[in-house]
């Protein structure tokens, strides 16, 4: 069994159940946190820290939406404040709309703290708003922060201000999976092209995959744009790292560009539009959130996404385990269109968390926060929660136990992501089962790390991992980008859906964003990496 150390730490916890909701303080808030595992970052000493009154964590998907598991979420915080000094105040607005719900909370004065924002943008957004503090002054000092990698300090930067605490910090990708098992009922093999991956998704939609005899199945499911990227991506066609922009790094000439102003986008838009006039693509892709996206996936009745590596080996064959027990999957990093090289990026991201202008005692909270993602049994428990109830220690490996009420694995605090020192290969994990179900699982970081290697070596795959090539730099588009992102919306779906041509809606795009200042955007964010810009609107 892991040995596991005494926590001697006293825990303060603040519940918030709903927003807004009563709480409950406990403990002493002026305990001190020590660095723990000093020996995984060289010359690491004790970090005393100051504890604040309150420190305050917003972030969604806390144990599942906002009115799943309330008792877990209590039960979560009374376990949490026996093993630290900390008094938490934990905020979970509903997943749907959340960086909307967020900004609200924020610019109303309903909301303080340390916050997670989605995206480098948002971080861009919000500095350039002034409603949220760089951390520099605050962490000076940290030795755990100092002893960080620069790259993990510096990945939510900007003009030397550091915005942006990453709790966490590992190589993320999306891919392309595909229900296996229906694969193999038609005799298709894995696609490796668009004209492939056309033909499956003409199959999953007309030939009856499932073998039910009921036209009950679709080939692809997206939200929005969000789950096409590889498409787009195959057609030399880039769009943004959330697949709603088309201003985004161009791996091949190492400038920022705008798709919409380059030739393959004709052609991208052409191969969804027939897509979806055939019925092979989700006909409510244009208005889905994530989460219609995923049903579609876990409820069997859609074959295909673009969606985070390992989702669907994972989380959608657990989902689908006692209802479909059948599926099986498969994924792959890229499909070869016109282009075939450098189509899927490899990020080395974090989870961002921002602090929130005037929050009181700023530096408390930001060096508590940060201090409490060196302790790996604190990580562990942020991580995966209640170790006894959502989780167990297998010597080495973490297992994420099944919910008796649900028969499913139960959902977690998902607090922070994984520190390098604490991360899957360190603490691998996999949901409770058989003693042969679980070393099936484990076997899934095998089948990833050969996935993403092949793809590397194939050059499918490439790394971006500076915060500049992740969004652009430019003051311009941060003050006009949700409107612009607006006119990429509104442009490309009208063509999809037949209300403009594709070439009047490229036409209308570029006159749009010549009125917005779009060639500004594409001067300031190419400026920031030292190249000129290769496009006019």
């Amino acid at each position: 069994m892991l040995r596991k150390k005494t926590i001697t730490l006293t825990v303060l916890v603040l519940l918030i159940v709903s927003l807004p909701a009563a709480c409950q303080t406990y403990g002493d808030p002026r305990r001190k946190i020590r660095a723990r595992d000093a020996t995984v970052i060289q010359g690491l000493t004790d970090v005393p820290t100051e504890f604040p009154d309150v420190l305050k964590i917003t972030r969604c998907l806390y144990f599942g939406d906002t009115n799943e598991n309330s008792e877990l979420k209590k039960e979560f915080m009374q376990e949490f404040r026996e093993k630290t000094g900390i008094n938490l105040e934990v905020i979970y607005p509903p997943r749907t709309n959340y960086m909307q719900k967020v900004n609200l909370m924020i610019s109303s004065g309903e909301l303080d703290g340390i916050v997670n924002f989605f995206s480098t943008y948002n971080i861009m957004e919000a500095a350039e708003n002034g409603t949220i503090e760089p951390l520099n002054e605050y962490l000076k000092d940290n030795a755990n922060w100092n002893g960080m990698p620069e790259q993990q300090r510096n990945l939510y930067a900007i003009d030397g201000k550091i915005y942006g605490i990453s709790a966490g910090f590992e190589w993320n990708s999306f891919t392309r999976s595909f229900r296996k098992d229906w694969l193999d009922r038609l005799g298709l093999a894995v696609p490796e092209t668009v004209e492939e991956l056309f033909e499956v998704a003409r199959a999953f939609t007309e030939d009856d995959p499932d073998g039910n005899n009921i036209d009950d199945t679709i080939g692809l499911t997206s939200s929005r744009y969000w789950n096409l990227q590889d498409i787009f991506q195959a057609f030399g066609a880039r769009l943004n790292n959330t697949g709603d922009m088309s201003i985004a790094w161009d791996p091949d000439s190492g400038v920022w560009q705008d798709s919409m102003l380059k030739p393959e986008m004709a052609a991208a838009l052409q191969y969804i539009k027939e897509l979806y006039e055939s019925g092979y693509l989700d006909p409510g892709f244009l208005t889905n959130e994530g989460s219609n996206m995923r049903e579609n996936l876990w409820t069997g009745k859609a074959g295909s996404a673009f969606y985070w590596a390992m989702h669907a080996y994972r989380q959608a064959a657990t989902e689908m385990k006692s209802t479909i027990p059948e599926a099986q999957w498969v994924e792959v990093p890229a499909i070869k269109g016109t282009h075939t090289e450098r189509l899927n990026s490899r990020v080395l991201a974090g989870l961002p968390y921002v602090l929130v202008k005037d929050t009181k005692q700023p530096k408390e909270n930001v060096n508590t926060f940060v201090n409490m993602l060196f302790d790996s049994e604190i990580h562990n428990m942020l991580l995966h929660g209640i170790e006894g109830k959502t989780f167990r220690y297998d010597d080495n490996r973490i297992i994420i136990m099944i919910n008796p009420d649900t028969g499913k694995p139960y959902k977690t605090p998902g607090l922070i992501h994984e520190m390098p020192q604490f991360d899957r290969f360190t603490y691998p994990w996999c949901y409770d089962g058989t003693e042969q179900e679980i070393e099936e699982s484990l076997n899934y970081f095998t089948i990833e790390k050969e996935m993403i290697e092949e793809g590397l070596a194939n050059n499918l795959i490439y790394t971006l991992d500076e915060f500049c090539y992740d969004a652009p730099i430019s003051p311009e588009f941060t003050v006009k980008g949700s409107e612009m992102k607006k006119v990429f919306d509104e442009e490309t779906s009208m063509a999809i859906l037949g209300e403009k041509s594709i070439p009047q809606a490229l036409s209308d795009y570029r006159a749009r964003m010549r009125k917005l200042g779009g060639d500004k955007v594409l001067e300031e964010a190419n400026a920031a990496i030292g190249k000129e810009p290769t496009q006019k609107y």
